[in-house]
């Protein structure tokens, strides 16, 4: 399968409002200052991490069993292509997504509280902007909206799995496109825009990464440590200089030197090429 095939499919779904990307001006991504010096200086990359080891661990899962589900429904003996799609999806264990959150606030105390340890940044990035560096990488990238309500999954879950069959369906006999491949794809790009409804105030976007067609990675797999564990992560590249990408820098640094970490800042920005605002949580708030 080329790369050609799911371009012209991922058009196709376009048409579908399933592969739409968020409408949001900005999006803001939360970090400390490791993940900020790594994002401006250290590599100018975003890391994406293995959505199998994300905090909600029905990540993903959620998805599947929604999909399966409805294919189920649909399915019966003398339908041969719904029942191999059926017999992939349900071996479906590790999911080829790999993703990084953003937010469509930039100070918001949760998030200050759940990715910064009571002393981080806040980077809000021109959508339209963070979307054109990430296509820049190879293999199928999107930015989108992650759906928190349950009726709005299964309704996405059934226009997915229409359209993909539909879509498919119509192929020339003689297509060689592995058909149970595409959907498996798609399914890689959809599903992790579920979230479960008790996260529903992060509104959370996400950028999504998989790898492309018959498991040709295109982006190599790193590895970090954190908590016993060895996280599996891609490093996409960014042109973090590019003009109007970065519209501001929000710092959370409750009973420290807010003045003094906002100038040094500054100055840091300015010694990296990058010309943009940067403000103080407005968040009152103090560790007793």
């Amino acid at each position: 399968m080329n790369k050609d095939v799911i371009a012209k499919f991922m058009m196709f779904l376009d048409q579908h409002t399933l592969t739409k990307s968020v409408s949001d001006q900005t999006v803001s991504h939360y970090t400390n200052i490791d993940g900020l010096e790594g994002i401006i200086s250290k590599g100018s990359s975003f890391w994406l991490t293995d959505i199998n080891y994300l905090n909600d661990k029905e990540e993903y899962k959620k998805a599947l069993e929604y999909i399966i589900k409805y294919l189920n429904g649909l399915a019966n003996s003398n339908d041969d292509l719904i029942n191999k799609i059926i017999d992939k999806v349900t071996r479906i264990i590790f999911a080829n997504a790999y993703v990084m959150s953003f937010t469509k606030d930039s100070d918001l105390l949760s998030q200050w509280r759940g990715y910064s340890n009571s002393n981080g940044y806040s980077i809000e990035f021109n959508s339209t902007e963070l979307f054109k560096v990430i296509q820049e990488n190879k293999g199928n990238i999107y930015l989108f909206k992650c759906l928190y309500d349950d009726n709005e999954q299964q309704r996405i879950v059934k226009e997915m799995c229409d359209t993909t069959i539909n879509y498919i369906r119509g192929f020339e006999k003689d297509d060689k496109t592995d058909k149970v491949e595409l959907f498996a794809t798609v399914v890689s790009l959809i599903a992790p825009k579920f979230k479960n409804s008790q996260f529903h105030e992060e509104h959370e976007r996400r950028i999504i990464y998989s790898d492309d067609f018959n498991n040709m990675v295109n982006i190599e797999t790193s590895f970090r440590k954190k908590n016993g564990y060895l996280i599996p992560f891609k490093k996409l590249k960014v042109n973090i200089k590019e003009p109007n990408l970065i519209k501001s820098i929000t710092i959370f640094c409750p009973g420290s030197e807010q003045m003094l970490i906002k100038g040094s800042l500054e100055r840091y920005l300015a010694s990296n090429g990058i010309k943009t605002t940067v403000k103080i949580s407005q968040i009152p708030f103090r560790q007793i």
